[in-house]
């Protein structure tokens, strides 16, 4: 899904803004064991995928063990 952002869609701030603060949201949920890889809940592979899409230099918040 893509958002019209007018005017501000195109902003070289937003940008850079959006994967940081991403990584900070993913981050803080890997921190608070919101985020975990466990067979009974998709959050950890729906974020993946969705992060893959939005900003794939996320990747890296995803170790190649944990997938």
């Amino acid at each position: 899904m893509k958002a019209n952002l007018g005017p501000y869609g195109e902003s070289a701030m937003l940008k850079e803004l959006v994967p940081d603060l991403l990584r900070k949201i993913i981050t803080k949920m890997k921190e608070s064991e919101i985020l975990v890889q466990n067979e009974d809940d998709d959050l950890w592979d729906i974020t993946y995928i969705q992060i893959q899409w939005i900003s794939p230099l996320l990747k890296e918040l995803f170790p190649e063990e944990d997938i």
